[in-house]
């Protein structure tokens, strides 16, 4: 737990390097859930959205100007043991 707070922390010192306006907070979706038929629909509209059919690959270009729009940052994340 304090190494979660201790990277939280770091990470807060990012956030004013953000290329974000601030003017504007991004789209989100409402009341996120984990489970399977919400996950559908978010896809399924989020596809429609996209103009893409629901047995078609995401295009990559389509795929980062939806990341873009929803101002998603990706962090990567490192599972497992570290050196002992």
């Amino acid at each position: 737990m304090e190494h979660a707070k201790e990277v939280g922390q770091l990470l807060e010192a990012l956030v004013p390097f953000i290329p974000f306006d601030r003017m504007f907070q991004p789209p989100a979706l409402k009341t996120p859930r984990l489970e399977y038929d919400f996950i559908q629909k978010a896809a399924q509209q989020i596809r429609q959205e996209i103009g893409v059919k629901n047995n078609a690959p995401l295009e990559f270009d389509q795929l980062i100007e939806k990341i873009n729009a929803f101002e998603v940052i990706l962090t990567p994340v490192f599972h497992g043991q570290g050196k002992p």
